[in-house]
């Protein structure tokens, strides 16, 4: 648990200063909008990348346990 609690990056906290947001002009607010509107941060493997790296483990894992080919994707729901 403290592994992958670790290694979870929290976007929202007040010390997280790595997206610095632009200048107030025209091209800022329009690359602010078109970032917000496809919402990037939540599918970014810098906010998970502990837990995700797990998923893809055992996803791993459990294809070659199941005979499946090299090639087989999936994800936990």
């Amino acid at each position: 648990n403290n592994n992958v609690l670790n290694q979870i990056t929290h976007v929202d906290h007040p010390h997280f200063m790595a997206f610095v947001p632009g200048p107030n002009n025209y091209v800022s607010v329009l690359a602010d909008f078109l970032a917000s509107g496809f919402n990037v941060f939540p599918t970014a493997w810098i906010v998970g990348a502990g837990a995700e790296q797990i998923e893809l483990t055992t996803i791993n894992w459990l294809k070659s346990m199941l005979g499946f080919p090299d090639s087989t994707e999936g994800l936990f729901v």
